[in-house]
């Protein structure tokens, strides 16, 4: 365990912060700045449809509440923690660390190198990257859960044993990223300041939506994908609206 875990520090410091230059980043901050607005304009207009289809996702897990008890119990036991003990607390270095590894996830995705990464317990926390900026990287943190999507994934892989463990750690990471992202929204936030309040007052709402939708219907029907359960959410949404529109 020892030499496995070097072995990742190495990894880590060598290739994620200090390996060479990725190439690419033009061509995606190129390609996020095309579809900046019209994909701003696309969530908002979706929106009521997303908040439909996240209720009923929501319905359709409670349905099924016995087979997820879980995942409620994770769910109401960190939301219960937060507003008891953690609501009026200064941010955690455990959010802090989630936030700024967000950015980082979301860098590298876009093919920029990260060259910086600090999370403090009371002094927040920094990344820096070389590249392109570009919008995503700004605002992944405040609609992608990346604790959740990774509980998500490892809860079809583990053992039939620890399912019930992961629904409930799944609840309680849902109920943490709603409650460190209402934490950090506020005036100062220069994230918002970097993507433009108002994409991110058009964008933000929308694909909260859309995310918690996804999660929940993974949730409730057991589908294995994430990305089968994407095209049910946008097929959904896109048969409402097109029933709006008539």
């Amino acid at each position: 365990m020892c030499c496995a875990s070097i072995g990742l520090y190495r990894f880590v410091t060598k290739w994620v912060v200090g390996g060479k230059d990725f190439l690419g980043h033009q061509f995606f901050g190129l390609l996020l700045k095309i579809i900046k607005w019209p994909l701003a304009l696309w969530v908002a207009a979706l929106s009521p449809a997303f908040a439909i289809e996240c209720w009923e996702s929501l319905a359709t897990a409670m349905a099924a509440s016995e087979r997820l008890a879980y995942f409620f119990l994770g769910l109401v036991a960190y939301g219960g923690l937060w507003w008891a003990l953690f609501r009026k607390a200064s941010l955690t270095w455990l959010s802090t660390f989630e936030h700024e590894f967000t950015h980082c996830l979301f860098a590298w995705a876009t093919c920029n190198r990260v060259t910086g990464f600090n999370a403090t317990l009371r002094g927040g926390g920094h990344m820096t990257y070389r590249g392109t900026p570009n919008w995503l990287i700004s605002v992944a943190p405040y609609f992608f859960p990346t604790v959740t999507i990774g509980l998500l994934a490892g809860l079809y892989v583990s053992d039939l044993a620890l399912r019930d463990w992961m629904l409930g750690a799944l609840g309680a990471s849902v109920a943490y990223h709603a409650t460190s992202t209402w934490a950090e929204i506020h005036p100062g936030q220069t994230d918002f300041h970097d993507a433009g309040r108002i994409f991110c007052l058009l964008f933000l709402p929308g694909a909260n939506l859309l995310i918690y939708s996804i999660v929940l219907n993974t949730v409730a029907t057991g589908q294995l994908t994430i990305l089968a359960s994407l095209h049910h959410v946008l097929e959904s949404d896109w048969t409402l609206l097109h029933w709006a529109m008539r």
